[in-house]
């Protein structure tokens, strides 16, 4: 190998024993055959290099060569910094899938796909569909009478149901609708079986005398509206039936008037302001009794006659409903009867005799009279004794009489 003196440090000849350095790539310039070299840039006037083309010239750059040292080696390309992850991801991708799949034939060997069943054909049964009639809605028929219930069920699209009818004795108007089976409202079939019951004439009972409040009862059951109208009375037990309306044995209605007795409100005619004029052998005792009859008699009047007929003129005015007394001869009297005749408004009311020994009751009615007269004739020496006169009051007229 030839040895090229390095050159010196201060830009002289090169050292001996040393090698020229590798150019720089700035120092570096392409050659072109036809060119001069220029000066000042490097350049030398070496031949041109072997193998260049007429065209341009290849540029080929050696390292001189020193005398005892070797050719330096070339340096290796580096790989790239993605390569190896790139094939360690790529790697376990197809290791994944090989497991995998590995899995899936060793799942088909041991739990093999089930097998479809076999099919079984049965032999075809048509089942066609049961016909179902139409369903209606029962129409209400409570208090129609016949004519009435053959149209409503007509319309109402039942004009094949059967109808059983029976009847029973009830108030009000015969021949009319107390009850239906089915009920109003019901779903039913056209040929349904509907069972009406009709009312019958039921005969008005005999109330008269009964308690009131028994015989108010006993109507309201059977379905009755009962009108209570009060009557004042001396000869009835209070809160008995007197009347009714209709009479009983006729028809019953849906609505009865019962009249039942009221004793009113008693006042004494000793107590009121009614004395109008009493004859002077007459006298009214509040205090005291006068035996008459057989027994006492209190609250009375007291009348004996002599030459003349005794007259006791009262007053009620129209507002006492009832005048009630008990006429008897006094047990002193030497007579055996007195006549007795009492009048309103110059009207005959009542006419009787009293024997001796004997209570006769008076009763009478005068809601209307305004003057009330009771004349006494018989013997001389007759002493006629009324016990516990009174008037029945309506308690709305009281205080009139007061």
């Amino acid at each position: 190998m030839d040895k090229t003196p390095m050159p010196s440090p201060d830009g002289g000849a090169f050292l001996e024993g040393t090698q020229a350095p590798p150019p720089h790539p700035d120092q570096l310039v392409a050659l072109d055959s036809g060119a001069p070299s220029q000066p000042g840039n490097g350049s030398s006037d070496a031949p041109p290099i072997e193998g260049a083309s007429d065209g341009h010239a290849e540029t080929k750059f050696s390292a001189p060569e020193t005398e005892g040292h070797e050719k330096s080696p070339k340096r290796k390309k580096q790989p790239s910094r993605w390569l190896i992850p790139f094939l360690v991801v790529t790697g376990g991708t197809f290791a994944l899938l090989a497991v995998l799949l590995a899995g899936a034939a060793l799942g088909q060997v041991l739990w093999p796909a089930p097998q479809p069943p076999t099919p079984v054909v049965l032999p075809s049964v048509s089942i066609e569909p049961e016909e179902q009639s139409e369903k209606l809605v029962m129409p209400g028929l409570f208090g129609l009478d016949e004519a009435a219930v053959k149209l409503v069920l007509q319309d109402s699209g039942l004009a094949e149901a059967k109808v059983v009818v029976r009847k029973t004795p009830a108030p009000g108007e015969a021949g009319l609708v107390l009850e239906q089976i089915p009920a109003a409202g019901e779903s039913v079939e056209p040929t349904v079986q509907v069972e009406i019951v009709y009312s019958e004439s039921l005969p008005m009972t005999d109330l008269v005398g009964k308690d009131a409040t028994v015989a108010i009862a006993e109507l309201e059951q059977m379905g009755v509206w009962v009108n209570v109208k009060k009557t004042i009375t001396a000869d009835q037990d209070p809160g008995k039936v007197i009347s009714s309306k209709p009479a009983a044995g006729t028809a019953m209605p849906l609505e009865v008037e019962l009249e039942v007795s009221d004793p009113g409100q008693s006042v004494f005619v000793v107590d009121t302001n009614t004395k109008r004029s009493v004859a002077d052998s007459c006298s009214l005792s509040g205090y005291g009794s006068e035996r008459a009859g057989g027994k006492p008699m209190e609250k009375y009047v007291s009348c004996r006659l002599y030459d003349r007929p005794l007259r006791l003129a009262l007053t009620p005015g129209r507002n006492a409903i009832l005048f009630s007394a008990e006429a008897a001869l006094a047990d002193d009297s030497a007579v055996d009867a007195a006549h007795v005749v009492i009048s309103g408004d110059q009207k005959v009311l009542k006419e009787f005799d009293v024997p001796r020994g004997q209570i006769v009751p008076i009763t009478l009615r005068i809601p209307d009279v305004f003057d009330l007269t009771v004349e006494v004739t018989g013997d001389k020496g007759t002493e006629l004794v009324l016990g516990s006169v009174r008037y029945a009051v309506d308690p709305a007229k009281l205080g009139n009489l007061q």
